[in-house]
Parts: C-alpha cells; structure tokens; sequence
C-alpha cells in the first residue's frame, strides 16, 4: 500500500504586474537540504525527484490548506505553473476571481499566508527513497516521487510526522535493520 505524505516549507510571494490578476510564486520543496527531524529520521529531497512525475502527470492541483473546496490552480487548466529548477520544486498559480482565490491572495499579501506544501507518494519503495540507518537520527533521502497537489499554508513545518514514523517503520522492517549495540547504547545512556 502507499502512503500519500505531505510536506511545508516556508517563502510564498505575489506578483502582479499593471492591473494583471496577482500571481503566486515560490518553492513547495527545496533541494539538497536537510529537514527537520520527522521523528527519528530527517529527509533530503535529491534533484530530479520530481522530473518523472511532472512528465507524466499533467493534472498536478494547487490548493489553500489542501481543502479540496478551495482549489487555485491546477496544471491542465493552465492555472498553475510547475517544474523543477536548480533550486527546487517551483510553483507559480494564477489564482481565478473567487472567493477562495481572492482570498488567498489577500492572505499572501498581509503575511497571514506564507508557505508552501506538497503531497506525494513514493511509487517505488526500493528505488524511489534510499535510508541511511547509520546516521543519527536517520537519512532519508527522496529520489523519485508522485508529485499530486501543492498547498498554500499558513504553518510551514512538518506537522504530519505520524505518516513519517509509518515510512520509517516499514523502511527498517522491508531491508531487515537492526540498531547497533553501539547505537542502542548510547539511546540508553542520554536517557
């Protein structure tokens, strides 16, 4: 089974030129960078993780804290905007003149809103992700994901740490890990 999981990072901006309707623009991941400790293990999202999904799926959705009645963009509809770039995974939405799109920008544009999110799922567990149980806490890197919506947030950190433990979890027991001797004992003397 695959576990869909979601992810926040900071640095949302509007851009509007003359009188053209705002546009959204930012990261929804970053490249290369470490994050925060998701429970045991951190994560670092390797370029081109997102390169094969972003080909075969033209239907990537953007929403507002990933309500489903709040959607802003979506990419068949040209209304959003997504790649991978040397810095990360870049989005720009044209939000339309609803309620929701309105809004949002207004949000983006008091600083009430200011991050960014994706949910992903990982097709391949054996090639999409590769752990490194021999560092601590615990190396995830991310190499190939199934990219399906972005999300304008207003918290961006990693609150969805109980999907991450259940990735950690089936990652040890699928390659047969065993903590070190060495390991366990310095986990009981910091106790």
């Amino acid at each position: 089974m695959t576990t869909n999981e979601t992810r926040f990072y900071a640095g949302l901006e509007i851009r509007q030129a003359g009188t053209a309707r705002p546009r959204l623009t930012g990261y929804a991941a970053t490249f290369d960078k470490q994050s925060h400790d998701l429970g045991g293990f951190v994560e670092i999202i390797r370029r081109g993780a997102f390169s094969r999904s972003l080909r075969e799926n033209p239907d990537v959705r953007a929403f507002v804290e990933h309500d489903v009645r709040n959607i802003i963009g979506r990419r068949s509809a040209g209304t959003l905007d997504i790649g991978e770039d040397a810095h990360g995974l870049r989005i720009e939405i044209s939000p339309p003149d609803t309620q929701a799109g309105r809004d949002v920008v207004e949000n983006v544009r008091s600083g009430n809103l200011d991050g960014m999110s994706f949910a992903f799922k990982i097709p391949d567990k054996n090639k999409g992700q590769a752990w490194h149980f021999d560092k601590n806490p615990a190396v995830r890197e991310l190499l190939d994901l199934d990219v399906f919506k972005v999300s304008v947030v207003a918290i961006p950190a990693f609150p969805d740490t109980d999907v991450a433990l259940r990735s950690l979890a089936e990652a040890r027991e699928r390659c047969g890990y065993r903590p070190s001797v060495d390991l366990l004992t310095r986990k009981l003397l910091l106790r």
